[in-house]
């Protein structure tokens, strides 16, 4: 959350797909269930105030702990990895197709409690590759990202149409995979596990 003191936590027994939520309190503290939400992926707003999760195919925003939430969109794939725009007005969503394993990227844009939009920032009829992983957004505006390609790191422009531009440059990581990233951007470093 906002300052670093408590993170996110999905915690289940055995290999089911949706988890129960917590929330565990750094450095100590008695970790908490965030309602009754199960979900495979959640991310907490910038300002700490909103989670967005997926469970299912879906995507959901709850403002009080779980108690109530709402669903922002459904999808025809899963949610792998949901990560906020830095003035939380957007959510960067990352859909992997189980069936074949491929990622598409969509973004949904907050407009209000109840007014939101979603938009496929890689077409569907476009081969996209194996990615294995998607950062936060990279700058204030909140409009660029890092996905994983299997090694490398893949700069991605989002404001630009689909053409040779959306990906702006392609840096080696020196891995032979990385799987997840993370961008620290007070220290303008990019992480990348193996």
């Amino acid at each position: 959350r906002a300052g670093g003191r408590e993170l996110l936590v999905l915690a289940g027994e055995g290999e089911e797909r949706e988890r129960a939520l917590w929330v565990l309190p750094l450095p100590r503290g008695k970790p908490w269930r965030v309602g009754s939400l199960l979900c495979h992926t959640a991310s907490w707003s910038p300002d700490g105030k909103e989670i967005a999760y997926g469970t299912g195919n879906d995507v959901y925003v709850t403002t009080d702990n779980g108690v109530t939430s709402h669903q922002l969109q459904a999808f025809t794939t899963v949610p792998l990895a949901l990560r906020w725009s830095p003035d939380g007005k957007r959510i960067l969503i990352q859909l992997r197709n189980p069936s074949n394993w491929d990622s598409t990227f969509w973004e949904i844009e907050l407009k209000g409690r109840d007014s939101f939009t979603a938009k496929a920032l890689m077409p569907l009829n476009v081969r996209k590759g194996a990615y294995d992983g998607v950062s936060a957004v990279l700058d204030n505006a909140g409009d660029a990202f890092v996905t994983a390609d299997r090694a490398d790191f893949l700069l991605h422009r989002e404001s630009l149409p689909w053409q040779a531009g959306f990906l702006l440059t392609r840096i080696r990581s020196g891995l032979d995979a990385v799987s997840t990233l993370a961008v620290d951007t007070s220290a303008g470093r990019l992480y990348g596990l193996k």
